[in-house]
Formats: structure tokens, C-alpha cells, sequence
């Protein structure tokens, strides 16, 4: 885990010291979760913050008639929480599962506020944390208001390289806000090429 923490943390932020690793370290643990589990669940406030180390994790959204909806999935160094439950303390509107088995590095994000407050380094890794998920956050949405289902098909593929072989084809159509025949036509055309 130590060299996980660290090369992840030294990603965010360049000028980081050893010190500064270890006082995260010691608010963070690694922790497996396996195919179907939830980190999150809907409708509960949370103080949990999550990178994923391996595995994909999704957010779903579950509409009025049931159905659950991928908003967003998380792969390697992502940073996951619900923001709406740690920054409102409300609580989630959305409910966060692993995809297939994951090692995520989980901690409370109270604890990583009182560290914030005594160490301005963890402000501004909060910031970067944030910037992050913004441009995710922007990316997903020009994604599905500007293109056709097969552009994003390609853009899961180029993020996921072996999706299809992780995920079932509900589940991609899912995320892709298409149905699973729509991904059918999709994938035999481009594979047919």
C-alpha cells in the first residue's frame, strides 16, 4: 500500500514530502471489495472517500420506476466520493458499486479535512482532487450531448481497452445511455470493418 499512497499522491502533486505521505497514510487503508458490492449507497449520508488502486467502480442512478442508471465509471487513480453527501452532508443521490473485484485505498473525508486544516499541502490536493472530477465530470457531458452512440462506444474502448470483455453488454449499453441492441448494431459494424 505504501508505495501505492505514495506514487499516487506524488501524481497529484510533485512537491508532496515523505512527512506529508505518512500523515495521509494514516488516515487511509487499502481494502478489497468484490464483484456487485457497494461502497456507497443511495439515499445515506457518507463520510467515505475512495481512490481506486485496481477494478472499475460505477455510480448508479435509480430512476422513479427502479431502474438503475451508470453515471459514471472509476478506473485506476480515481477519486470517488459523493460530493453532495460530504460537501451538504445530505444524503447520496447516487448509489457506488464495484464493476469486478477492486482495491480501493478508503478513508473519511473528516479526517482529511482536520489534515487540510493543519497541513496547507492537503488543500491543495483537495483542490487538484476536485479539478479532477470537474474535468471527468465535463468530459462525460460533452460526451453524451455531442456524440453519436458509436463515438462513445469508441471513447469507452479507447478508456477501457478490453471493456467487452469485463463488462456485460447491458451494462455497457447502460453507460453508453443506449440500449443493448443499439450496442449489438454498434459493435458488429465496427467490427465487421
Amino acid at each position: 500500500m505504501d508505495d501505492i499512497i505514495g506514487a499516487y499522491l506524488r501524481q497529484k502533486l510533485k512537491d508532496i514530502s515523505d512527512e506529508a505521505i505518512e500523515m495521509f497514510k494514516s488516515i487511509v487503508e487499502e481494502k478489497t471489495y468484490y464483484k456487485g458490492e457497494t461502497l456507497l449507497d443511495n439515499g445515506k449520508i457518507n463520510d467515505n472517500f475512495y481512490v481506486v488502486i485496481n477494478g472499475l467502480v460505477a455510480s448508479f442512478i435509480r430512476n422513479e420506476d427502479g431502474s438503475n442508471f451508470i453515471r459514471s465509471i472509476y478506473t485506476e487513480k480515481k477519486a470517488i466520493a459523493s460530493l453532495q453527501s460530504l460537501i451538504n452532508n445530505k444524503k447520496s443521490n447516487a448509489s457506488y458499486e464495484c464493476l469486478v473485484n477492486s482495491t480501493v485505498i478508503e478513508g473519511k473525508f473528516s479526517n482529511f479535512i482536520k489534515l487540510a486544516d493543519t497541513n496547507p499541502i492537503f488543500h491543495k490536493l483537495h483542490i487538484k482532487i476536485l479539478e479532477g472530477i470537474y474535468i471527468d465530470s465535463e468530459k462525460r457531458i460533452t460526451e453524451l450531448s455531442s456524440f453519436d452512440a458509436s463515438q462513445r462506444y469508441m471513447q469507452l474502448k479507447k478508456e477501457i481497452t478490453n471493456i467487452d470483455n469485463i463488462l456485460p453488454q447491458y451494462q455497457i449499453a447502460n453507460y453508453l445511455n443506449i440500449t443493448p441492441v443499439q450496442l449489438s448494431r454498434i459493435r458488429k459494424k465496427i467490427f465487421s470493418k
